[in-house]
């Protein structure tokens, strides 16, 4: 019993590790800083294409892959 004990203990500390890792090493490598966050569209006419262009800059050492 003591035994299945301790190894859960040590394989939900690895776990918490990995993931802590994970963490840390993103907001190392991937930084991204919008020129603006909002834009306010006011009015829009129907039938507009309602199009608007945020420009951002990577300050990261590695490239960013947008998804979404």
């Amino acid at each position: 019993m003591i035994k299945k004990t301790v190894n859960l203990f040590l394989a939900l500390s690895l776990l918490s590790l990995s993931i802590r890792a994970q963490e840390n090493q993103s907001v190392k490598t991937d930084s991204i800083i919008f020129e603006n966050l909002v834009h306010d569209y006011g009015t829009i006419v129907q039938g507009s294409d309602g199009n608007f262009e945020f420009k951002f800059t990577n300050k990261g050492k590695m490239p960013l892959i947008l998804t979404n």
